[in-house]
């Protein structure tokens, strides 16, 4: 990549990536360009560049103070940009797969089984990319991490399996009708993601394996995602889902804006139509406006969400809750000190409530938290939290805490914290802690715990969850991980352990994995385990 040189750009054959001279200093990085998407032609790129210096909290830009850091509206220009053109290239990733499973929970011990798919990547220009996916293997994939739940809805969780993470943020709406992780084990994948003129898009469509054990059927899922850029800085999206299985399918509608009304105003909203079923008691919508920037951010939202909603989208998306009308605010600010005591004093307040659309008040909550950051790195936070629910029953519920933490704004830190109250008719009080810590320049540690006790406990509830997490590289592609937790209210233990050599960058690679899973078993309540050997090779084939 070239480009225009900046002033005070530093030439001639003798200089470094990064040197201080008397004036300030410089740095050169190499952004390369297959590993982003662009327009072909374009021949003014927009662009800025943060520093965060750590030590005392500071952020400088390029281009002038921004209120948003990924807004590129903001941001400068930069021109002179030679892009050779470059044709579509075609790139093939056969792999193959060698099973051990030893397993109380299906019955098989002792047996190895082979397997073999593949994937097709297809560089359709600099700005577009289309993929196919055959018999996929998601053995690099480790279980989820355990987290206790102090609600009654269901816990979101990341999507780890590479071919639906590229693009996926792209469903990332409030009102969320495409959540990956409803999808199983796939047998065929496509997928198209990238940018169209103003257009950015994701299509993909997948058929998903039969689960007896869940009494889930095959089925295929479709979701269609584009966003459009409009005005200066804002974007209109349409998003289509559908699941179909032999005699029945759901699908959804949804339409969206963003509206950037000047650097800090915001104006955002949602609609969703749902089927099968009438349209009223299937569908829901959303309005928001806002006030936000780098240091404050206020807004006041309603949402309307009909009372059959999440009967049909919970098959694709994520809707914890649905028959509500509902309003909630925001407030948070930080406060950045010339103090010899304190860098910052956060304060974030929410306040929402809903009524069922018979009229019937189901949730109210208020929500305060003050986190105070010292000069020395610790941080001490209080948080309150006063909610009301109603299920088969009305539930009155409280909860507050403490944390104290080091370092909690960068990578290695460390912190712990307390929470108590009153939780649906119980008392708790959940202890956790975390830290992450780079011991030398190859080897990184993470560990996390949570200790809950409820009283009283009927269900045996109280729990100790630990999960330690721990990487090495030797290299940047020869390393091993290591991910163990375990759940003393199910007598759950899991290790995985994963050796990873790429010989062939990024995709060219062999994999060592091995799993075991202890738990306790229903209803046999015998503590039951399995143990999993993998052995998996990719080799990508680049055709021009």
């Amino acid at each position: 990549m070239t480009g225009r040189l900046l002033p005070g750009h530093i030439t001639g054959t003798n200089r470094k990536a990064g040197q201080i001279y008397p004036w300030g200093w410089y740095a050169e990085f190499a952004i390369p360009l297959k590993s982003i998407q662009f327009k072909q032609k374009i021949n003014e790129w927009g662009i800025n560049f943060r520093r965060v210096i750590r030590y005392n909290f500071e952020s400088s830009w390029w281009s002038g103070k921004v209120s948003g850091d990924f807004r590129i509206s903001q941001g400068g220009k930069l021109i002179g940009i030679d892009i050779p053109r470059e044709k579509g290239k075609l790139t093939l990733f056969p792999y193959g797969t060698l099973r051990y499973e030893d397993s109380d929970f299906t019955d098989v011990h002792g047996m190895w089984k082979g397997d073999a798919g593949g994937d097709v990547t297809y560089q359709i220009n600099s700005n577009l990319t289309a993929n196919v996916t055959y018999n996929p293997d998601f053995a690099t994939v480790e279980a989820d991490q355990e987290r206790v739940n102090l609600t009654r809805y269901e816990l979101s969780y990341p999507e780890k399996r590479l071919f639906f993470q590229e693009g996926n943020e792209m469903f990332s709406t409030r009102i969320r009708t495409f959540y990956s992780r409803r999808i199983g084990d796939i047998i065929y994948g496509t997928k198209l993601t990238g940018k169209v003129g103003k257009y950015n898009l994701n299509l993909l469509n997948v058929g998903a394996e039969k689960i007896p054990s869940l009494d889930e059927p095959q089925a295929y899922y479709t979701g269609f995602r584009v966003k459009r850029d409009i005005l200066k800085s804002s974007t209109a999206g349409f998003t289509f889902v559908d699941k179909s299985w032999d005699g029945g399918f759901t699908r959804s509608l949804s339409a969206d804006y963003t509206l950037n009304l000047g650097k800090t105003w915001k104006l955002t909203g949602q609609f969703v139509g749902s089927a099968p079923g009438d349209f009223a008691s299937h569908s829901a919508y959303f309005l928001r406006f806002a006030r936000e920037n780098n240091i404050y951010h206020y807004h006041i939202r309603y949402s309307n969400i009909g009372e059959n909603f999440q009967e049909n989208v919970n098959q694709t998306g994520f809707i914890v809750d649905d028959d509500r009308h509902e309003l909630d605010s925001d407030i948070e600010y930080t406060w950045w000190m010339k103090s010899s005591l304190f860098k910052y004093i956060e304060f974030n307040s929410n306040y929402s409530a809903f009524w069922s659309h018979k009229g019937i008040l189901r949730s109210y909550g208020i929500f305060g938290l003050t986190n105070f950051y010292f000069r020395n790195k610790v941080n001490f936070e209080v948080f309150y939290n006063n909610d009301f629910k109603l299920f088969e029953k009305k539930y009155y519920n409280h909860k507050y805490g403490v944390e104290v933490g080091y370092n909690t704004d960068e990578w290695s830190m460390a912190k712990l914290n307390y929470w108590g109250g009153y939780n649906f008719d119980r008392d708790f009080h959940l202890f956790k802690g975390s830290a992450r810590l780079k011991l030398t320049s190859k080897l990184a540690v993470e560990y996390s715990f949570q200790r809950i006790w409820y009283q009283p406990d009927t269900a045996n509830n109280s729990t100790l969850i630990n999960v330690l997490s721990v990487y090495y590289n030797f290299t940047k592609d020869l390393w091993v991980k290591v991910f163990a937790q375990n759940n003393s209210a199910l007598d759950r233990l899991y290790v995985y352990g994963l050796f990873g050599w790429r010989f062939k960058p990024p995709f060219g690679a062999i994999y060592l994995i091995y799993t075991r899973d202890e738990l306790t078993m229903v209803p046999e309540n015998t503590l039951g385990q399995e143990d999993v050997f993998y052995i998996k090779f990719t080799y990508p084939i680049v055709i021009k």
